[in-house]
């Protein structure tokens, strides 16, 4: 009665060996099975069999207990005990994973201070180099040395000054500080104002700036200096790459994109600069965004801190927008910008 049906017939059978072998597999030996309640539910349960003998011959006693509570609690234990294996690996990948990131972060950290320690160190040298040689031979060289040593002075300090704005850029960026004032603009007339401004550098070399222009206006809502400093950032990375007498050529694009941190396509508008230099490296095209890394192809003594199109990056990524690189097909490189031409609906 108290057997489940699959084990009643077992039951009978071992009992049966046991009177023909005298080997014990239950009798002595403790073991668990299921039983069954008089309702039907069947339980786990441990089983005891003893045998003793009488006049009449041998009698057999069985004693049943419950352990459905000890099973339980043994499959919470196990459960646990998984949950908690899980848990641990879990964890030991994130302690692997935060040093790995830790040290990752020493690595650029080191890396950053022996970049930004050289590029302080190059120019201050040429300014007291230069400032003790003026001074010493201020005597006995002809003005127009004296003159020299001003212009590299003050080449050098302005270049201090670049790194150094750069810098606070940086920073500004990075604690959510810098300031933007988002105003109705046209993209053609941002462009050719640093055009215009870059024009005697261009000139020099014999570099010719193309505007596809059309006749309609680009126009969107940008902060009018961050977005000069971006397309300025842009041709002056250009200028490292591509060989003298040659041209940039800088063109609208429009197109629907989907911005940083939001689900909806929006009308975007930017500009496509593209040069004819030898191209970027396909390993470095996103890496040049990166702070302080320059691509391959810069040429050893090139001037640059590798902050210009980092933060580039970030002041488009403020305005919700995308700055990416690619090579053209042919050759050179192709920067595109692009910016919502709204703001509206954005936060």
């Amino acid at each position: 009665m108290i057997i489940p049906d699959g084990y009643r017939n077992k039951h009978d059978t071992f009992l049966k060996r046991y009177k023909e072998t005298g080997v014990q597999h239950i009798i002595g030996v403790g073991r668990e099975l299921v039983a069954q309640r008089k309702s039907g539910e069947i339980f786990p349960c441990e089983l005891s069999v003893g045998e003793f003998k009488t006049k009449t011959g041998k009698m057999f006693t069985g004693i049943l207990r419950d352990i459905s509570l000890r099973k339980q609690q043994e499959e919470e234990l196990y459960q646990y005990r998984n949950h908690l294996e899980d848990l641990v690996e879990s964890q030991t990948m994130d302690l692997k994973m935060s040093k790995n990131i830790a040290e990752e972060a020493s690595y650029m950290k080191s890396l950053f201070l022996a970049n930004i320690s050289h590029e302080l160190k190059t120019p201050i040298h040429a300014i007291l180099s230069y400032a003790e040689l003026g001074e010493e031979k201020s005597a006995s060289v002809p003005p127009e040395k004296i003159k020299e040593y001003f212009q590299i002075i003050d080449s050098s300090g302005k270049r201090l000054l670049g790194l150094l704005e750069n810098l606070l850029d940086i920073a500004k960026l990075e604690s959510g500080k810098m300031r933007y004032l988002f105003e109705k603009n046209c993209l053609k007339e941002t462009t050719k104002f640093v055009i215009n401004e870059m024009r005697v550098i261009l000139e020099k070399r014999g570099i010719t700036v193309v505007l596809l222009d059309k006749e309609e206006r680009w126009e969107a809502e940008f902060d009018y200096e961050r977005i000069q400093q971006v397309i300025r950032n842009i041709l002056s990375n250009a200028l490292k790459f591509i060989p003298n007498d040659t041209n940039i050529e800088i063109s609208m694009v429009r197109r629907e994109f989907i911005p940083r941190k939001t689900q909806s396509y929006v009308n975007g508008i930017g500009i496509q600069i593209r040069d004819f230099g030898p191209g970027i490296p396909p390993e470095d095209l996103d890496k040049i965004f990166e702070k302080f890394i320059q691509s391959k192809q810069v040429k050893a003594g090139t001037k640059g801190t590798g902050l210009g199109l980092s933060i580039s990056r970030e002041i488009v990524n403020d305005h919700h927008g995308l700055l990416y690189a690619e090579n053209h097909e042919e050759r050179g490189a192709i920067f595109t910008m692009l910016i919502p031409c709204s703001r509206e609906g954005l936060r």
